[in-house]
């Protein structure tokens, strides 16, 4: 996790964290980019002619559908009210078919269409999937991610990444 991620480099077990927790403001730290969480569907899922470039699917539509969640925070912090995979079951509660704890076997099944998952965006351009556009969901999970290290002055090489790093993420 994000907090394990900073406990380690603040003990010195580690040199960088790359997390979506903001870092303690002493550190030398940097925002990489922006994760907006989507809803997506495979390609043999009912819902799938609807994804993307179609309208957009009213929220009791797709809770109808069964889901897939990971049985761990695998994406970031978990929030407030916020279920292991982000969405909001306190707001919309669904069904979840599939409580899985590996990567290969949720991409799996969710290509496949078994059930609809709630990712990241940046994983979802990936997969095999539609984006389905929900109307009438009362919430979108975002974070920042951030890299970070508490002693890069001390460390030329620290000081070379986060440079190199600067320059990459610049124009995004």
């Amino acid at each position: 996790s994000g907090v394990e991620a900073i406990r380690c480099v603040d003990q010195g077990r580690a040199h960088v964290a790359i997390t979506v927790q903001k870092p303690p403001s002493n550190w030398t730290s940097l925002m990489l980019g922006k994760i907006k969480f989507v809803t997506c569907v495979g390609r043999s899922h009912h819902l799938y002619p609807k994804g993307k470039d179609q309208n957009a699917v009213h929220i009791k539509e797709v809770l109808k559908h069964e889901f897939i969640s990971p049985n761990l925070p695998l994406f970031g912090r978990i929030s407030s009210g916020q279920s292991i995979d982000g969405w909001r079951d306190d707001v919309h509660p669904r069904k979840i078919a599939y409580i899985v704890e590996s990567l290969a076997i949720f991409r799996q099944l969710l290509e496949t269409g078994e059930g609809i998952a709630y990712i990241p965006d940046f994983w979802a351009k990936n997969l095999r999937v539609k984006i389905i556009k929900v109307e009438a969901c009362a919430f979108v999970t975002k974070y920042q991610l951030y890299c970070s290290a508490k002693r890069a002055k001390d460390h030329p090489w620290l000081r070379d990444l986060f440079d190199d790093l600067a320059g990459h993420f610049s124009g995004m």
